[in-house]
């Protein structure tokens, strides 16, 4: 089987970082998740960090240049070793796309889809931990719809109670997190990032699947990743 290295397409909020880490525990991948590379750069207040951290707070993509170093170095090792790997949060353009092929080119993307109303609605729900070092994050929001088909249940913590992390600290929001914001980004990715569904689409690289279960639709994903159903699921 081709080692798959892998592109997971689409809108904040659309759920790619759980499915990157369960995909990368069952598949055995690495992740390059370009959206905590970028904020371990802020919280460590590097001289990049503060840069990305204004574009950030606005909901304005980073600049080109600035992420593309960042994916170089996580990109180290990955051809040596050939072990693959998932790419979560880039390429967000498709100048991007055209870097990443000059380094590591992918050869399989998935386009994750979700109606607009749902993805507002986890994003409005995403709860991370405020104890620096946890990093664990939730998801207080139901997304329901009977007649659409859409049932994306909540993701709070083990402990029962929605406002404190199961490390014990409390729960916040992420800056990002408001609806303006939250707004703001999605025009941002429809205007800047969706044209990267044709760019595939015209390599013959791309499948697209509408999220509308939550976790409960991770064996189609794989499936479509694999080529076959996978009985086996490492949560």
């Amino acid at each position: 089987m081709l080692v798959p290295k892998l592109i997971l397409l689409g809108a904040p909020g659309v759920g790619k970082g759980t499915y990157s880490k369960i995909i990368s525990k069952t598949l055995k991948l690495p992740i390059i998740a370009v959206g905590d590379l970028v904020r371990n750069e802020i919280c460590s207040e590097t001289p990049v960090g503060k840069q990305m951290k204004e574009y950030s707070n606005t909901g304005k993509l980073v600049p080109d240049k600035l992420i593309f170093d960042l994916v170089k170095s996580g990109l180290n090792g990955v051809e040596e070793t050939q072990s693959g790997y998932i790419m979560d949060g880039y390429p967000r353009t498709i100048v991007q796309a055209q870097q990443l092929e000059g380094v590591s080119p992918p050869n399989k993307v998935i386009s994750l889809t979700m109606r607009r109303v749902d993805l507002v609605t986890k994003l409005l729900g995403r709860r991370i931990c405020t104890r620096s070092g946890c990093g664990k994050s939730y998801n207080v929001a139901h997304a329901l719809d009977v007649d659409y088909g859409v049932d994306m249940p909540p993701l709070p913590p083990k402990n029962g109670d929605p406002s404190k992390c199961d490390c014990g600290a409390e729960l916040g929001r992420r800056d990002d997190d408001t609806e303006d914001i939250i707004n703001n980004r999605l025009l941002v990715y429809e205007n800047e990032t969706f044209p990267l569904v044709d760019y595939y689409k015209s390599q013959n690289l791309l499948q697209t699947f509408e999220i509308k279960k939550g976790l409960n639709d991770l064996p189609q994903i794989l499936e479509l990743i694999v080529g076959k159903y996978i009985p086996q699921i490492l949560c």
